[in-house]
């Protein structure tokens, strides 16, 4: 019977009764299919164990090989880098007892040199050769009576470099006995050759230095000399007075600086403080006639109406006018008019006027 067949047994109909005995043999079914199940999975986990064990086998049985492979190879380099180092470690010792042979080879040649040194030093500190002569082990040809034959020419030598010493600073000394003999009979003498200094081309002190114009200063060749020519200032310049000194670019750039006026109602002008003047009226006023006037002198005087305007100003009786009219100040508040001026006479100041100045 098939598996189907059975099954179909278990087929629940409408007139199935689903009572004990049904269901135990239900229940006796599966049991017996889950028994047949847990067989085969049985068997499939046996030959699947069988089967990762032989996997296993022959894995290892490979590696197996390759250890011993690598344990050999590993063994005979082992081998092979043992014999380098034992063939290392001979030549180096080799090396070594050559280097200390070469040492004790050197330290018998440093006693050699030693005893020759020391023997040289008592000839030289007792100034005689010994009978014995000198010996040096191991160097031919040197022996006492080639040694004492050397010394006795160095010292005979010695002997003729001293005598000709000698006779050197005996001929110094006579030199300079000599020379100081001369030197002391020069000394008594002031002028044992007669010079003078025209002689020699040299300016006598006697000679002057004079001077003229503006500079100051000279005198004769006793001593420094010093040539000076003074500056004028500012003030100089304004007052026009004075001749001697020089005029700068700065004196005349302070000369020319603008001075104001005291407002009054007669203006006081000093010609002599400035070229160029300002004054702001106050009120209706007289420009008084100027003192300390200096004849050629020109210049501009800056006349400005005050916030309020209206202002005036008269002229004394020494100025003169272009058309001989005395000209009419802008009355605007605050406008400036210029007044030219030209110190013809002491009584004659030309005044010409630019009414109105400013910008546009």
């Amino acid at each position: 019977m098939t598996e189907k067949a059975r099954l179909t047994r278990f087929v629940a109909r409408d007139d199935t009764v689903l009572d004990q005995t049904f269901w135990n043999a239900f229940i006796a079914f599966l049991e017996t299919r889950f028994g047949s199940i847990e067989t085969v999975t049985a068997g499939y986990s046996a030959a699947k164990d069988a089967l990762v064990e032989r996997g296993l086998t022959a894995v290892q049985q490979q590696l197996a090989t390759i250890v011993a492979e690598l344990n050999s190879t590993v063994s005979a380099a082992q081998q092979n880098l043992l014999i380098q180092v034992n063939a290392a470690q001979e030549d180096a010792d080799d090396a070594v007892a050559t280097v200390v042979a070469a040492i004790n080879q050197l330290n018998d040649i440093n006693m050699q040199v030693a005893a020759v040194q020391a023997q040289l030093d008592d000839i030289l500190e007792s100034n005689s050769l010994p009978a014995t002569g000198v010996t040096v082990a191991g160097i031919s040809g040197l022996t006492a009576t080639t040694v004492q034959a050397a010394l006795a020419e160095i010292f005979d030598k010695l002997n003729d470099d001293h005598d000709a010493q000698g006779s050197l600073i005996s001929a110094l000394s006579e030199a300079a006995t000599d020379l100081s003999d001369a030197l002391a009979a020069h000394a008594a003498d002031a002028n044992p050759h007669g010079t003078t200094p025209e002689s020699i081309g040299a300016v006598p002190a006697t000679r002057q230095v004079a001077t003229s114009g503006l500079a100051q200063g000279g005198g004769d060749l006793t001593e420094t000399r010093t040539i000076t020519v003074p500056k004028g200032t500012g003030a100089d310049l304004r007052t026009a007075t004075d001749d001697t000194k020089a005029v700068t670019s700065k004196a005349l750039a302070d000369a020319m600086a603008e001075v104001p006026l005291t407002d009054a109602a007669t203006i006081a002008w000093d010609m002599a403080t400035a070229f160029d003047l300002r004054v702001t009226l106050a009120g209706n006023r007289t420009l008084a006639n100027p003192t300390n006037v200096v004849i050629g002198k020109k210049g501009r005087l800056r006349v400005i109406q005050d916030a309020t305007g209206g202002r005036t100003l008269s002229f004394g009786s020494a100025y003169s006018f272009v058309g001989k009219a005395a000209p009419t100040l802008t009355t605007t508040a605050n406008a400036v008019d210029w007044l030219f001026y030209d110190a013809r006479a002491s009584d004659d100041i030309l005044i010409s006027a630019a009414k109105n100045v400013g910008k546009p």
